[in-house]
């Protein structure tokens, strides 16, 4: 994977890149996180496919925008990269955050997708506003050594390693204004509108898995098609706690939906 930028019309996206071995596919970080978050899975991935993984605005090296950090500005630089730098429909995983992005780009802009993997994405707003909110003292914290950090202060070593790289305001927009950047996502309207082979990948709640038994029921009675895997020992990060049984249900809802040739191991 080779990182390259991009410069839309609203920011500096950063991205990485793979060879092109078959169709395009996206993928889309969680909160907090950057494209290498995702790097458990690239390598297999980008033995059968044309990999993409930017990262979102305020995360990793992409641009900081203080005051644009809204799931609609996250939409908008997704929309504009598949549009200006993939240029063709793209196979799009997304994992909590990019699940969220990736379910609103499917049911606003149908052409541009061709299928949909979500990876333990929030589905119940109400369980995500407790969850930040139980978090938000530590979140206040990060921010505040995040801001020191940037100022040279030597405490960048205290900070988790998935942090370093985000933009503190980004962090801020999330807990102190919760309503306003989560006020577009409205699971049941988009379930409604995606017409896409969608598969919904989810750890145990009892691991901190954000995905309910009465949530998948919810969706299914919205799409009946809706595929589901528990992936075994795993909660909210399926891709690290368990790659390969991940990697396995992606690749075979892949060649179930013949996206993909049959690999020769099968």
């Amino acid at each position: 994977m080779k990182e390259h930028s991009h410069h839309n019309h609203l920011c500096q996206i950063n991205y990485a890149e793979g060879p092109n071995h078959g169709m395009p596919l996206l993928l889309l970080h969680g909160a907090t996180h950057r494209w290498q978050s995702l790097t458990p899975i690239t390598d297999e991935l980008c033995t059968c496919f044309h990999v993409y993984a930017p990262d979102f605005r305020g995360h990793g090296s992409s641009q900081k925008i203080r005051g644009h950090y809204f799931l609609e500005d996250y939409l908008a630089d997704t929309q504009s990269f598949i549009q200006e730098v993939i240029k063709e429909p793209v196979l799009l995983i997304g994992h909590s955050l990019g699940g969220m992005i990736g379910s609103m780009l499917t049911a606003s802009q149908p052409s541009l997708v061709r299928a949909l993997i979500l990876i333990d994405p929030p589905l119940n707003l109400n369980s995500l506003r407790q969850l930040t909110i139980g978090f938000k003292d530590q979140i206040n914290l990060l921010v505040q050594g995040l801001r020191l950090s940037r100022l040279g202060l030597p405490i960048h070593q205290f900070i988790p390693e998935q942090v370093r790289h985000c933009d503190p305001e980004m962090l801020l927009a999330m807990t102190n204004q919760f309503d306003e950047v989560f006020k577009p996502y409205k699971v049941e309207r988009f379930f409604k509108q995606i017409n896409h082979p969608t598969l919904l990948l989810h750890g145990n709640s009892a691991h901190g898995s954000l995905v309910s038994g009465p949530d998948i029921k919810r969706l299914l009675d919205i799409k009946h098609d809706l595929v589901h895997v528990e992936i075994p020992n795993a909660g909210h990060s399926p891709i690290r706690q368990n790659t390969e049984a991940t990697l396995n249900a992606i690749l075979q809802f892949m060649e179930k939906e013949r996206l993909i040739t049959l690999r020769e191991n099968n």
